[in-house]
């Protein structure tokens, strides 16, 4: 079940990513090949899902300015530094960038198709709202060590200036602490990035997808699966928690109401085995009757000389028997 709930979640978020990656990378081949030389129509500036206002990268090509130069957007994912480059008709960048900038690029470019944080967040929480066993899940950006989004839409997962992403163990919410909580107790090194670093390398080197972990929360049994994937150059680290007391009792209750019904199916089985047996037993023990007053020559007891057999079995081949013991005697009497 947990398996089948990350699945769910992760194909939608990939199926997305990789949409977006075609996109751009099929703006950057025409851009390349010369292809946009007469389209001088604006095209989308694109993002990417991680940070409040997205990252950003790829081409804002010209619009019907023929001043206007092609832009490319790039950001680097250490320190989150946003530069702005103009660039030749080949779409190489001339150096240096334009301007950059360390903060976040807020609405005054923000065009096209966004994918920021708040939207990865409102999409799992459309997707974990159909599952029907309490869930919870997270993305979390290996570069920076930091929850990126959430199946919970109500959680602060920024700094107060809404500037910065706040750290692991600063988000206010019972299960990412609790996350942090594992990786503080599993791995040696002093810091949460430190120790999300270490999960990724041993994830590497045993070369398994995703692990399982019991966790007990507030005296409720969880279970929580870790999930490292690639995302368009980038790595996350997908985790669900689900409720394993929940599913249980969920599964243990649907178990006895469908062992009620199978015992309602098997005793009805049974009443209708009895009486089917019980109606045979009579006929063949009416037919074994007549036999042995037939083997005592005891005739007329059995058949009848106008009307054949006495007490006609309902059973067909039954009474085929008791009609060929008719055939019989009234042979023997022509004799």
């Amino acid at each position: 079940m947990e398996d089948l709930i990350s699945n769910q979640i992760f194909g939608i978020i990939n199926d997305a990513a990789a949409s977006l990656q075609e996109l751009t990378t099929l703006q950057a081949t025409y851009f390349r090949q010369n292809k946009w030389n007469r389209n001088r129509k604006q095209t989308s500036n694109f993002y990417f899902y991680t940070y409040p206002t997205g990252t950003l990268f790829g081409y804002a090509y010209p619009d019907e300015s023929p001043t206007r130069k092609v832009m490319m957007i790039t950001q680097d994912p250490n320190n989150f530094l946003i530069s702005f480059w103009q660039c030749d008709p080949m779409g190489s960048p001339l150096s240096p960038p334009l301007f950059s900038d360390i903060g976040y690029v807020q609405k005054s470019l923000r065009s096209g198709n966004i994918r920021t944080m708040n939207f990865v967040s409102v999409r799992l929480s459309k997707i974990a709202s159909t599952i029907p066993y309490p869930t919870f899940s997270g993305f979390l950006d290996v570069t920076s060590g930091k929850l990126v989004a959430s199946s919970d839409p109500s959680i602060n997962l920024l700094t107060n200036d809404g500037y910065g992403i706040l750290p692991l163990g600063s988000v206010n919410n019972t299960f990412v602490q609790d996350l942090a909580n594992y990786y503080a107790s599993s791995f040696q090194s002093a810091t949460t990035i430190a120790q999300i670093l270490d999960f990724v390398q041993n994830m590497d080197q045993s070369g398994k997808e995703k692990i399982y972990v019991n966790r007990n929360i507030n005296g409720v049994n969880w279970l929580l699966e870790l999930k490292v994937m690639p995302l368009l150059g980038q790595r996350f680290i997908f985790a669900v928690f689900i409720n394993i007391d929940f599913v249980q009792a969920d599964i243990k209750a649907s178990g006895e109401k469908t062992g009620f019904m199978m015992l309602g199916i098997i005793l009805a089985f049974l009443l209708l085995g009895g009486l089917f047996s019980w109606t045979i037993a009579s006929q063949l023990g009416l037919v074994a009757k007549q036999i042995d007053l037939l083997k005592q020559l005891k005739f007329s007891e059995v058949l009848n000389k106008e009307e054949g057999v006495k007490g006609r079995s309902f059973i067909f081949e039954l009474a085929n028997l008791q009609q060929a013991f008719f055939e019989w005697r009234r042979r023997l009497q022509n004799v």
